[in-house]
């Protein structure tokens, strides 16, 4: 098991070997939400296995699982998720859990090991001259054009954004935004009414940014698609990858609460599930500021997909100055 800790509602991916079902694996993509397995296990049949070898590779966000039946045969890759630990930080372990409350299972383990896995990344891009700031821009060339309008049926402030994704050393999204002057800012918050959709690596809320640029600097608070609850993300400057550094689950319409607030260059992001309840501190990120920062709001379909367009609706977009 990786697990980002001891917390019973934690972040974790999983690789076991059942009673009776064979080999199955499981993740929870965000603290407190549902657990989701791969619908992959691997059975053998008429006789129920009673051993296996069994291994995890993580390759930054990508946690592969692989499984095989004696020491001296060929891995075989069962499945393949996407789990983002908070700060890239977790534990490395051995789990058994019995299922029943009334009993006490047993597992007995041999030749476990634990090795660093060197996974390439690609070089930081090189800059060309900041690119002008635009109120309703697509930062990062996505596959279709963003929208922003007010909704009548909603009675809510519509966002619609393609885009692969907020992530790596560039981002592909679609930002409705303003910029002030970074020393007048104090803070920003909105009303997620509805970011829901099946999306693993969408992403709809609240961006503080240096540049239009799409390897600037930035932090977001917001929904994370698939319903997996409130995302703190942030790349401290540009070109940098970007950095994972909390995700909580809400509820299962992935609507919430979100404020982003500037202390210098370190932002704290909150959430709460309820107008009238207190805000909820997520983490704090820091980001390189010029004499400039760009604040609005930020949807990415989180896919390469040519049709892919998500939407987030929106009430009580407020930005406090300083």
């Amino acid at each position: 098991m990786l697990r980002s800790d001891n917390s019973d509602n934690a972040v974790f991916a999983f690789s076991y070997l059942t009673g009776n079902n064979g080999i199955d694996n499981s993740v929870r993509r965000s603290k407190g939400a549902y657990v989701s397995t791969s619908n992959k296990r691997y059975k053998t049949d008429p006789v129920a296995q009673t051993s296996a070898w069994l291994r995890i590779v993580k390759k930054m966000e990508t946690v592969e699982f692989y499984h095989k039946a004696n020491e001296a045969d060929e891995w075989t890759l069962q499945a393949t998720e996407e789990v983002f630990f908070p700060n890239n930080s977790y534990r490395v372990g051995l789990a058994v859990t019995s299922h029943y409350s009334s009993h006490r299972a047993e597992g007995t383990f041999e030749d476990f090991v634990v090795e660093e896995y060197l996974f390439p990344t690609s070089a930081p891009s090189i800059s060309t001259a900041p690119t002008p700031w635009q109120p309703n821009v697509d930062i990062g060339e996505p596959q279709r054009d963003g929208e922003a309008y007010y909704g009548e049926s909603c009675e809510c402030d519509v966002v619609k954004g393609s885009g692969r994704e907020i992530w790596g050393s560039s981002d592909s999204f679609f930002f409705v935004n303003d910029q002030f002057a970074s020393s007048s800012i104090e803070s920003v918050e909105m009303q997620i009414q509805k970011f829901d959709n099946w999306r693993l690596n969408s992403r709809g809320g609240l961006m503080m940014r240096s540049t239009n640029d799409d390897d600037s600097s930035f932090v977001f608070v917001g929904g994370a698609g698939r319903d997996q609850g409130v995302v703190l993300l942030s790349r401290p400057n540009s070109g940098a990858p970007a950095e994972h550094h909390k995700m909580v689950y809400v509820n299962n319409k992935n609507s919430m609460w979100v404020k982003l607030a500037k202390n210098g260059t370190d932002i704290m992001a909150f959430y709460k599930e309820q107008e009238g309840d207190e805000y909820i501190e997520l983490g704090t990120a820091s980001m390189e500021i010029s004499s400039s920062i760009q604040v609005g709001k930020a949807v990415t379909a989180g896919s390469d997909d040519s049709w892919a367009l998500e939407t987030m609706e929106t009430r009580n977009y407020n930005v406090t100055l300083v």
